[in-house]
């Protein structure tokens, strides 16, 4: 699970159950991976922190766990 969405304040969070995060991507709609400032894991929730810069829009989230690659989609306001 991923919120808030729409994501505002440049913060999301993704709520994992029973697996462990190897991995996050975000890209773009049209396929171009963005960087995030830092993404920390506590326990099984992860914060995703963006740079004030940020673009807004529409993107997908890309999370690599030990149980394999589940995708979410977020708007960035």
């Amino acid at each position: 699970k991923v919120f808030p969405d729409p994501v505002t304040n440049y913060e999301f969070f993704v709520q994992l159950t029973n697996c462990q995060l190897k991995d996050l991507k975000l890209y773009t709609t049209e396929g171009n991976q963005v960087p995030v400032s830092s993404v920390v894991q506590k326990n099984e929730q992860v914060r995703v922190s963006l740079p004030p810069s940020f673009a807004k829009g529409a993107y997908t989230v890309q999370l690599f766990t030990d149980k394999g690659l589940r995708t979410a989609k977020i708007i960035v306001l």
